[in-house]
């Protein structure tokens, strides 16, 4: 006979059985994504409101900046002491200035009231720095209309690049016996019988329409004269004669209407502030720029050095 013996076994409650009841969290409704309703009047707005408007959208924050490495990222725009992001010939100026530039075409007073910012608010390069653009006869100020030079209020001269042989751009007139013969600007017959700008090379015709300029960078790429370089400079004194060369013709070629105030003198850290290019360059602003300037003195704004 079989006899079946039966086990009771306890109960397995689920786990969600065996927690406590939660309250229920209440979802809250998502929110529709805000569409304008009509057109911002942008013109109702103040002129001064405006403006701030558009020196923040026409700044090219794209460009390649000037600043150090380690600086600050900050820009406030009424300290003249922080670096402006930089306009230079560039290939792909096409991608990075277009949708600054594509605002002029909105409207006729949008245009009347953004170039005058856009050409004010940037710092244009006078040399270009780009190996496709290194040897081009015309810079970049002189494919940008006399009309438009005019509200210029800053310039970057970089120095250092070309410090074996200058580029034939490099070319301001004046004493220049720098470059060689065969790559100096030849003065066309139509100007050579008359006088003024006519005779003055390309790169230096473009600086006597800067009359609003209140400040000129120079950037200091590397040093030639230091001992790094021997062996391969062609002296020890030529580019620091070179770099007093292009700053004089600079003061002297931006007109004397022009509101030029600060000089800001940067480098990148391997440049040192005690080395002999750089206390060059405090001289020729510091002295002569004074006496080229009619006696009013100019500001410089040191960057960071090292030694």
């Amino acid at each position: 006979m079989t006899v079946i013996v039966e086990r009771s076994f306890p109960r397995v409650y689920p786990l969600a059985d065996a927690l406590p009841d939660l309250p229920k969290t209440q979802t809250k409704p998502k929110k529709r994504p805000w569409k304008p309703k009509g057109k911002f009047p942008f013109f109702r707005l103040p002129y001064e409101l405006r403006h701030l408007i558009l020196e923040f959208a026409l700044t090219s924050n794209s460009t390649t900046t000037s600043t150090s490495p380690g600086s600050s990222s900050h820009v406030d725009r009424r300290n003249t002491t922080i670096d402006q992001p930089t306009v230079d010939l560039d290939p792909r100026n096409h991608m990075r200035m277009s949708s600054l530039l594509n605002i002029f075409l909105a409207s006729r007073q949008l245009y009347t009231e953004a170039w005058p910012v856009f050409y004010g608010a940037n710092t244009f390069r006078l040399f270009p720095t780009h190996p496709q653009f290194l040897h081009t006869n015309a810079v970049l100020l002189a494919r940008i209309p006399p009309k438009y030079r005019r509200a210029l209020t800053r310039l970057e001269l970089r120095l250092g690049i070309g410090w074996a042989a200058p580029p034939r751009c490099w070319d301001l007139g004046g004493d220049n016996t720098f470059l060689p013969e065969k790559s100096r600007w030849v003065v066309p017959r139509s100007a050579a019988d008359g006088g003024g700008v006519g005779k003055l090379p390309p790169s230096a015709r473009v600086l006597t329409h800067l009359t609003s300029l209140r400040r000129l960078h120079i950037f200091i790429e590397c040093d030639p004269s230091d001992p790094v370089f021997a062996g391969f400079r062609i002296s020890e004194r030529f580019y620091t004669e070179f770099a007093e060369y292009l700053i004089t013709r600079v003061l002297e070629l931006v007109p004397n209407e022009a509101p030029l105030e600060f000089v800001q003198v940067d480098g990148w850290p391997s440049v040192r502030r005690s080395g002999t290019l750089v206390g060059e360059v405090e001289r020729v602003v510091q002295a002569e720029g004074a006496a080229i300037r009619g006696g009013r003195r100019l500001k410089i704004i040191w960057g960071g050095f090292e030694g």
